[in-house]
């Protein structure tokens, strides 16, 4: 069964900068596209409950994340959110199992059978049983993109946030990755929004796309409907990036 949707309808500032996102996200990734300093790393943190709106409100499913009307903040590790940063902020000195069971263990109320069965599958999931013991240095790039994604989703998120999660990657293993992940999370029926700068990304990830611009949602809608009506210099840029690529 799909999981619930993501609904977030916020307001707020970060320095000079408005902001106010208005999106909904069902099962299936949706792509978030901008220019620099448009505010889409903030969204994320908007959503993971690390920046607060200064008002509006954000659902997940029929539970309620952030609302100030009604006196809910719920904080980062009580909104069920996966997030996989753009670093991946994975542990170096522990081993690729050790770093999924550290993200189990702060869980509360999971027993160590629970963790390991959960590990287990983590890593069997994503194609990772065979590295378990081998220390997170000793990875490529596509590998620890794959452990990250595992230790997001041990923890059986209701929706995934992805930030940039190709930007390191040369062209070739750009592309190689960018193929798995976007049948990855075709097939994983998740809300997901993944953040990216790079129009054949957001091409190949995002079933949907989103613009933002100056802190603020200018077009939503498939690549076709971009590209037949952009609303804005940048989407026509943008869209023209990849068709020049």
């Amino acid at each position: 069964m799909a999981a619930a949707g993501l609904r977030a309808r916020v307001t707020g500032r970060i320095g000079g900068l408005a902001l106010a996102f208005d999106l909904e996200v069902s099962a299936g990734p949706l792509a978030v596209v901008g220019p620099n300093g448009a505010g889409k790393t903030s969204l994320l943190l908007m959503l993971l409950g690390v920046l607060r709106p200064e008002s509006g409100s954000i659902e997940l499913g029929e539970h309620v994340l952030f609302d100030p009307a009604r006196g809910v903040d719920l904080p980062v590790e009580g909104r069920e959110l996966g997030y996989v940063p753009q670093d991946y902020a994975l542990f170096p000195h522990l081993s690729v199992r050790q770093n999924i069971e550290f993200a189990l263990q702060c869980r509360a109320g999971l027993a160590p059978d629970e963790v390991e069965q959960r590990t287990g599958q983590a890593l069997a999931e994503l194609k990772l049983t065979a590295l378990g013991e081998r220390r997170v240095t000793a990875l490529s790039g596509g590998e620890k993109q794959r452990v990250a994604l595992a230790r997001a989703l041990s923890v059986r998120p209701r929706a995934l946030l992805l930030d940039e999660p190709l930007a390191a990657f040369d062209i070739a293993a750009r592309r190689q990755t960018r193929a798995f992940l976007a049948d990855y999370l075709g097939k994983l029926e998740l809300p997901t929004i993944v953040v990216t700068h790079d129009a054949a990304d957001a091409r190949a990830l995002g079933a949907r796309i989103a613009v933002l611009e100056a802190g603020r949602i200018v077009q939503a809608g498939s690549w076709a409907e971009l590209e037949a009506r952009p609303a804005s210099a940048f989407v026509a840029e943008f869209v023209a990036e990849f068709v020049q690529a």
